[in-house]
């Protein structure tokens, strides 16, 4: 796979929260521009000032060993600001978890789940370089680096 094949964590600063049986969807480049009309002249004026991304993660709780205590673990961080592992370490972002929101997947018997929303605290910034065979960066004819399609997130 091109994320990774590992496990995705959430790291709050003290406990790890491991989430052992769950895929993450994003949304990546989602426009974050500012657009103002003049109430006086009429001028419309656009701002772009950067993208963002976000991540919903949904927990497959009835896999789990103790589902309610994954449930609360999750909970628990609710509001607070989590450095989210995605896929072990493919992706590493500072995170805020807007949401925990949980529900039945196929019945009102079993197979608890939650979506786990993520917001990171900071814009997507396109930064990885393009590299010659012995590493030295590719430039553009005006000197400046030549960058992918790659991001990272800050």
């Amino acid at each position: 796979m091109i994320w990774g094949t590992a496990k995705s964590y959430l790291y709050d600063g003290v406990d790890t929260v491991t989430l052992n049986n769950s895929t993450t969807s994003f949304g990546l480049f989602e426009t974050q521009d500012k657009h103002y009309r003049s109430i006086l002249t009429g001028v419309k004026t656009n701002l772009r000032v950067s993208d963002y991304a976000d991540f919903k993660v949904l927990v497959w709780l009835w896999k789990e060993d103790d589902p309610k205590d994954k449930l609360s673990d999750l909970l628990g961080l609710v509001g607070s600001t989590v450095t989210f592992y995605f896929q072990g370490t493919t992706i590493i972002a500072s995170c805020y978890v807007e949401s925990v929101v949980p529900f039945y997947m196929k019945n009102l018997r079993a197979y608890d789940a939650c979506v786990v929303h993520l917001f990171p605290t900071k814009y997507i910034q396109i930064k990885q370089g393009l590299l010659n065979e012995d590493g030295t960066p590719l430039l553009n004819e005006d000197g400046t680096p030549l960058y992918n399609e790659g991001f990272e997130l800050g």
